[in-house]
């Protein structure tokens, strides 16, 4: 399977212009994809990109993000919960059927505004929404889909299937499990990346550099592991992005803040400089960092991730990608091979 998005390119050129990407801000990894289409096709046509979250109300984005950001931070064990039992995803989509209670306004007179006419919903949730302003409101614009994980998710059963007109997975079509409509297309694409991320493929990282990264929102045991890393390998430079946890970042500039060999971020604009320098990541397995580390060929190391749909993605790259699961004695195995 190609890694580097250019199916998916091939596939962008034959939608009806103007396109809007709606992603998600989910954990940003959604939104790292929207990017990478958009920035791909900036050039060469009509082309904008939003987070459904700036196109809902208050109270959608408080049930779809917030809420849900609680639960990964503090409760990750709930999720396991909820991403199996279809009564959370059936019971919004049937209250949206019947009840219309979320207010679509902004997401409708943005896509007017725009002029879009082909919509590529990016997530589950940039999907649910565009699908019922669609039946809503009667509108015309063609709708796709994109599956941005590595296996089945149950959410993707409760979406506005009847207005997709294209559903797009990295998975082949004989393993989608969704009931979509005979109309809809469906194809296997890979996941997009930012080019910036396969141009590094031609420059090896630096086997005493790794990069540790919790995603966005800086989950998992990065204090702990931090720690590991700096006490067994002291010549080791780690580079360690916080994302939005303030606290842990607080906490490492606290215990590490004068380590000659330790570089400790908050949020960052570009993931590109931190992976150029790096020989291996080190990463709860979000789907953008999968798929960016792989484009970048830098060696992978898994830490455990929310259920569920982290558990699919680690799954498929340590089947296909050649991740392997963090320990310290497996990077000390990679660092004395490479």
């Amino acid at each position: 399977m190609p890694i580097d998005g250019a199916n998916i390119g091939e596939l962008v050129l034959e939608l009806e212009p103007p396109v809007l990407i709606i992603s998600s801000n989910a954990g940003r990894g959604m939104y790292s994809i929207g990017e990478a289409i958009r920035t791909r096709h900036a050039g060469t046509m009509r082309m904008h990109h939003l987070p459904i979250e700036a196109l809902l109300p208050p109270r959608a984005v408080e049930e779809d993000l917030s809420r849900y950001r609680l639960i990964a931070s503090r409760f990750p064990w709930l999720l396991g919960l909820i991403y199996r039992m279809p009564f959370f995803y059936r019971r919004k989509y049937l209250r949206e059927i019947h009840r219309r209670t979320t207010h679509l306004e902004l997401l409708q007179k943005t896509i007017a505004t725009l002029g879009a006419r082909t919509v590529i919903a990016i997530s589950h949730r940039a999907a649910f929404w565009a699908g019922a302003l669609k039946q809503r409101e009667g509108l015309t614009y063609q709708l796709w889909g994109l599956e941005a994980e590595y296996g089945p998710s149950l959410a993707w059963r409760y979406v506005f299937w009847e207005q997709m007109n294209g559903f797009l997975s990295p998975q082949p079509s004989k393993e989608i499990v969704y009931p979509f409509p005979a109309s809809v297309d469906v194809r296997q694409v890979a996941i997009p990346v930012n080019e910036q991320f396969s141009a590094l493929a031609d420059h090896a990282g630096n086997k005493n550099s790794v990069l540790l990264t919790g995603g966005y929102w800086g989950l998992g045991r990065l204090f702990s592991i931090t720690t590991q890393l700096a006490a067994a390998m002291p010549t080791m430079h780690i580079d360690v992005v916080c994302g939005e946890n303030h606290r842990l970042h607080q906490r490492l500039v606290s215990r590490f803040g004068s380590s000659p060999n330790l570089r400790i971020f908050g949020v960052v604009d570009s993931m590109v400089p931190l992976t150029r320098r790096a020989g291996a990541v080190i990463s709860k397995p979000g789907i953008s960092t999968i798929a960016e580390t792989q484009a970048a060929r830098r060696q992978l190391f898994l830490l455990r991730g929310l259920p569920v749909a982290e558990d699919h993605n680690a799954l498929y790259a340590v089947r296909h990608f050649g991740a392997q699961w963090f320990s310290l004695a497996n990077l000390k195995r990679w660092y004395d091979a490479a």
